[in-house]
């Protein structure tokens, strides 16, 4: 249904036409944006366990321990929804993938001395509250002021992912893990006055697998698009800081190999992630945000 969406942006002024749902007397906003979608092949390795963790959503598997004696229940375990014929598939949810994204891209907007709203100090939500409280009718004019006001006081993260009063313009769906292997891990606590046989816990990661990550992105500046690529490139093992999936980051958890990307629209070609942005397009970026040296 991606060619009935209503417009990504409700804050903005799209273009765009009216179309009759198929069927249906029901006549939707087909918005004029430019969609890409981006691909990414990813692996899990034996060397960067891979857990995302089901939360208490299903009951814990309960397995033989390595020696083969005893059944022993799990402390963590992947998250899991069902497929078509009820039977429970391992994925990469997308809401926290985005949100992932997010995070990073709020790294690298500060680490530019850019802003990025923060929800415990300064928030975007926060400021078109207060604003939005002196508009004094729901008149035409104040329509147009309240689009003037979520547009002026959002900041680059909030344009491309969202807040309460706009829609996102990501899209992140999820992704089942197939040829998955998983194996029980054991550990203690680290601390030497708490650790000991009595905290002993569990947990069954992926050992091995794949995934392909899909994301749409809706109608993105030149510099939203680079700020995502400059996100999606830390999937590069290679990079000192790379995006790590899922619980557990600072045991090596969550790092995947993502060598190949796809995007359709631009490039059908895969290529690495490496050169998502190579150092000039960087270089050159960095500019914009923080003027040449």
């Amino acid at each position: 249904l991606k060619e009935y969406l209503l417009s990504p942006d409700p804050a903005a002024d799209t273009s765009g036409r009216f179309i009759s749902f198929p069927g249906t007397s029901i006549t939707l906003f087909e918005p004029e944006v430019e969609i890409t979608t981006i691909m990414f092949i990813c692996n899990i390795t034996p060397e960067h366990p891979f857990l995302i963790r089901d939360g208490g959503r299903t009951e814990a598997p309960v397995l033989q321990t390595p020696d083969g004696k005893n059944e022993i229940e799990t402390d963590a375990w992947p998250v899991t929804l069902l497929d078509g014929n009820g039977e429970s598939i391992p994925v990469i949810t997308g809401p926290g993938t985005k949100g992932m994204l997010r995070a990073r891209c709020e790294k690298i907007l500060r680490t530019l001395w850019e802003k990025a709203c923060d929800p415990s100090a300064s928030s975007c939500e926060k400021a078109i509250e207060d604003k939005l409280e002196s508009l004094e009718n729901n008149g035409p004019a104040s329509r147009t002021e309240r689009k003037k006001i979520i547009n002026d006081h959002s900041c680059m993260i909030c344009r491309i992912f969202g807040n309460t009063y706009r829609r996102g313009r990501i899209s992140c769906a999820d992704a089942e893990i197939t040829d998955g292997e998983k194996k029980l891990l054991f550990s203690v606590p680290l601390n030497r006055f708490t650790s000991g046989p009595g905290n002993l816990f569990n947990r069954l990661p992926f050992l091995k697998g794949s995934f392909t990550l899909q994301l749409d992105a809706f109608g993105l500046s030149s510099e939203e698009t680079t700020l995502l690529l400059l996100a999606l490139r830390d999937l590069d093992e290679e990079e000192s800081m790379p995006l790590c999936f899922g619980g557990c980051r600072y045991h090596g958890y969550g790092r995947v190999n993502a060598d190949e990307i796809k995007v359709i629209g631009n490039n059908a070609e895969p290529q690495t992630v490496a050169n998502l942005l190579n150092d000039e397009d960087r270089q050159r970026e960095w500019e914009k945000f923080l003027g040449p040296e």
